[in-house]
């Protein structure tokens, strides 16, 4: 058919349309998600290898941030651990005003908090001041700490 071109080229630009939609819907989780990592990560003053490539695995595997890969969880990472080792204090506070923009939003809330726990035992062992940080993130999203037991 001779203007196949046209049919293709309308499912493409649907498919990033829809990608991009997509994309918009839930960046707001997926910064949210990055930094409750982040948080987490620095919560025990190191941030190990073992901690980021946890956190780009759960972005690679979670379906509600597949919008994204991790080229941008990487630069959104850098970015917060940029203001982390700027002004610890500093990188806190941008960490947390993604975090409480989820506060009663349950299922989303679940979902960075799980995160969160799985990052602070990627490097074998989830100590105090790691699950301190998740505490925290739970409560900045109005989720009850002790239903994932910390």
């Amino acid at each position: 058919m001779p203007l196949s071109w046209i049919r293709d080229s309308y499912a493409s630009v649907r498919d990033q349309i829809l990608r991009q939609l997509k994309r918009s819907e839930t960046e707001e989780l997926f910064k949210a998600v990055v930094a409750g990592c982040a948080i987490v990560a620095y919560a025990d003053g190191r941030f190990s290898s073992a901690e980021k490539a946890s956190m780009l695995d759960l972005i690679r595997r979670t379906a509600e941030v597949e919008a994204f890969d991790t080229d941008d969880a990487l630069t959104e990472f850098e970015r917060i651990s940029d203001l982390y080792d700027f002004d610890y204090v500093d990188g806190e506070a941008h960490a947390m005003r993604h975090l409480v923009r989820l506060r009663g939003r349950e299922t989303e809330a679940m979902v960075v908090a799980k995160a969160c726990a799985v990052i602070g035992s990627a490097d074998g062992e989830f100590d105090a001041d790691e699950k301190g940080a998740l505490r925290r993130i739970c409560r900045l999203t109005g989720l009850d700490p002790a239903s994932l037991d910390v």
